[in-house]
Formats: C-alpha cells, sequence, structure tokens
C-alpha cells in the first residue's frame, strides 16, 4: 500500500473540484496543458489516497476501491483521455474541517511529485499523527 495525495486542482471560488471528490466518492484528474497528461494509473487498489485543497489542505482521506477509469465521453478524438478517476471509500471527509499538512508534519517533507497532481507521501508520512488528526477532525460521512 501506497499514499498519494491527489490535488482538486481547484482555481475557482465555488469548490466544485473539492466537493466532486467527495459527493462521488473518486478522485479525479483532468487534462491539463501545461503537463501533457492525466494519469491516475500509479494509484493502485487499496492505497490510502489524500484529497488535497491548495487552500484547504486535506479534505479526504479514503482507500482506492478500483484502478483508473475513464469514461467513454472523456476521450477526445484521437482517444486521448480528458479526464479519468479512481473509485474512493472515504473514510474522513473534511471539506469544512480540514486538516493542515502542519498537523501532520508534512508542510516541509520532499515528496515525488507526478504530473503536478499526484504526490507520494509513502515515506514521509507519520501514519500515527495522521489517524490521530483523523480523530480530531473527524465529521459524519
Amino acid at each position: 500500500m501506497r499514499i498519494w495525495s491527489v490535488n482538486t486542482n481547484q482555481s475557482d471560488l465555488d469548490d466544485f473540484g473539492a466537493e466532486l471528490f467527495l459527493n462521488q466518492n473518486r478522485v479525479v484528474l483532468w487534462w491539463r496543458e501545461q503537463f501533457n497528461a492525466t494519469d491516475l494509473s500509479i494509484l493502485k487498489t487499496g492505497d490510502l489516497i489524500l484529497a488535497y485543497h491548495n487552500k484547504r489542505r486535506i479534505i479526504g482521506i479514503g482507500f482506492a476501491l478500483s484502478e483508473k477509469k475513464v469514461p467513454p465521453a472523456c476521450l477526445d478524438k484521437e482517444g486521448k483521455a480528458m479526464e479519468e478517476f479512481v473509485d474512493i471509500d472515504w473514510i474522513f471527509k473534511g471539506l469544512n474541517n480540514p486538516i493542515n499538512l502542519t498537523d501532520i508534519e508534512l508542510e516541509n517533507s520532499r515528496v515525488k511529485m507526478f504530473n503536478g497532481s499526484i504526490f507520494d507521501w509513502t515515506e514521509n508520512i507519520d501514519s500515527f499523527k495522521l489517524l490521530a488528526e483523523i480523530g480530531k477532525h473527524k465529521v459524519n460521512i
């Protein structure tokens, strides 16, 4: 099992991406020209996923229930995926009560980044601190 954060890539103010992650029980990547890729294929069933929001920090924590999926309607004319997702079983949802990276001492950690949206935290995270913060922030899911 690996521990990944997936960024909501939230740039608007209405929290569409963050709410989509939590309400539809999935993490989603949309094609981004500057990275010329979407690729959730590194996430595997059973991996722990941290849904990360740029302003609110960790807004969801859960386990990957599937490998990468691409909705057929989200393929362009050349067959390139413009959107892909992985189903998640959230054990914590905290859009209004997020976990800050400083609370689990990750703010200054070195992590491996994939495509600007996916980060591998496996080697850097203190799982006991993460579990303690989930307990402190737990909300109805």
